[in-house]
């Protein structure tokens, strides 16, 4: 798996003007390789499709938010992550996949609401809660609040560093976890892939 990656994220080609022209495939594959293990992911499939996924979009789209964030005072970035797993039968992806990018457009649409057949109740709870967030932030400029609490934007913290608060549609609900969250994958866009992202 170790050389698999390596060779793959070798062949990555960064977007024109980045300080780095190349990927270094052994520092890619050395990072995710012994993340994942000491996380218990031992799918290497997963793995690679992980480093491929937050090179092409996850660290794209956070690095955005952060410039954006960052050098216009007068706008409002707010985040959410996708985690819900859908069947194949519902959603066209493999079961080893995860959440697939373009999952959250099926509830976005009410596609549920549609096709009855092939999605339970709960995914049309869900494809409502997230029709009314979605909806709420076109309208107002910001999302709806999500179990009682106003959805926090991106902010300088105490300390002056960024701040960047995301909620996590999980399909769940329930005390047991946080309402939102902070730097999803923030320390891993910053530290492996923002020198192959960022133009010099």
């Amino acid at each position: 798996a170790f050389d698999e990656l390596k060779k793959l994220s070798s062949m990555l080609v960064p977007p024109r003007g980045c300080k780095n022209s190349k990927v270094n495939g052994d520092e890619v594959a050395r990072y995710y390789i012994n993340q994942k293990s000491n996380s218990g992911i031992v799918n290497y499939v997963q793995i690679i499709g992980q480093a491929l996924g937050d090179f092409y979009v996850s660290c794209p789209i956070i690095e955005f938010a952060h410039r954006l964030s960052s050098q216009q005072s007068n706008i409002e970035v707010f985040q959410y992550l996708w985690s819900k797993k859908f069947s194949s039968k519902e959603v066209p992806c493999a079961d080893w996949m995860g959440a697939c990018h373009g999952s959250d457009v099926v509830m976005l649409f009410g596609q549920p609401f549609e096709e009855k057949n092939e999605f339970a109740p709960e995914h049309r709870r869900l494809s409502a809660h997230f029709m009314k967030t979605i909806g709420e932030f076109l309208h107002t400029g910001k999302p709806s609040k999500q179990e009682g609490k106003q959805w926090p934007s991106y902010g300088l913290d105490s300390e002056s560093k960024l701040s960047t608060p995301y909620y996590e549609f999980t399909g769940s609900s329930g005390s047991s976890r946080r309402i939102y969250r902070r730097d999803w994958k923030r320390e891993l866009c910053s530290d492996l892939w923002r020198k192959y992202l960022i133009p010099k």
